[in-house]
This record gives structure tokens, C-alpha cells and sequence, in this order.
């Protein structure tokens, strides 16, 4: 069993609490590929280059990255988080990835705007 499966049980609970909106993808620092990903909505497959900067093996990581935006392949905005995983000795081996595709919200957000803006001033022939 390769040391990442181990992360595996937890990116798929946590995409199917999220369905349809959450990615998540597993990157194998040691590879710098794509050990696994789940609702694949930027088009990314398991084997694929991770497109991690090549010092980022040698980089002292955090333990988690703050939530940072980034564009999708359709233009889409996705919010995403990043948490560093590592092997018993605290060693990186990995990323666990998760994107939130919020370009509902940001339609939401949108039409709630709209709907409680007030207009300018108020008519002066009714007050």
C-alpha cells in the first residue's frame, strides 16, 4: 500500500459531503504526479503531472496552506485549501488538495445584492 492511499478515505467523505462542487486531488511529492483525485471537474487524471514547483520538496511546508483563489479551465472561481501531508518521521510526502467550485454562490451572492439594494433617494413627490 502506497503511504497516500491512507489519505484517500478522507478526500472522498469530504467531496461527497460537497457534491457536486468539491475537487480533491492527492499529489505525490516524490513523483510529482497525481496519486488520486475525486469529482475531476478541472479535467486533472490520476498519473498526471502534479504542476508543483520543483523546489517545493526542499521548501520548509506548513502544515496547511490558507485558503487561496484560483481560475478553472471554463473560467469558473474556485476557492481552495491545501494541507501538507507527511510520513511518520514529518517528512512531506504529499499534498491533499480541495477546490470549492463557488461560482454559484457568487450568482447568489449577485441576485441577494439586487435584491436589497436601495435605490438612491427617496422619491420626492411620494414622501
Amino acid at each position: 500500500m502506497h503511504p497516500l492511499d491512507a489519505y484517500i478515505p478522507i478526500a472522498q467523505a469530504i467531496v461527497a459531503l460537497l457534491q457536486p462542487y468539491a475537487e480533491a486531488v492527492i499529489h505525490d511529492l516524490q513523483t510529482g504526479k497525481i496519486h488520486a483525485i475525486f469529482n475531476p471537474y478541472s479535467r486533472r487524471k490520476k498519473g498526471e503531472d502534479s504542476l508543483l514547483d520543483k523546489e517545493v520538496q526542499s521548501a520548509k511546508l506548513p502544515d496547511y496552506f490558507d485558503p487561496y483563489l484560483k481560475t478553472n479551465w471554463d473560467g469558473r472561481k474556485l476557492k481552495s485549501v491545501t494541507s501538507t501531508l507527511r510520513d511518520a518521521k514529518g517528512k512531506p510526502i504529499g499534498f491533499l488538495c480541495f477546490n470549492l467550485d463557488i461560482s454559484k454562490w457568487e450568482e447568489f451572492h449577485f441576485l441577494f445584492e439586487q435584491f436589497i439594494a436601495s435605490p438612491k433617494e427617496l422619491p420626492k413627490e411620494l414622501f
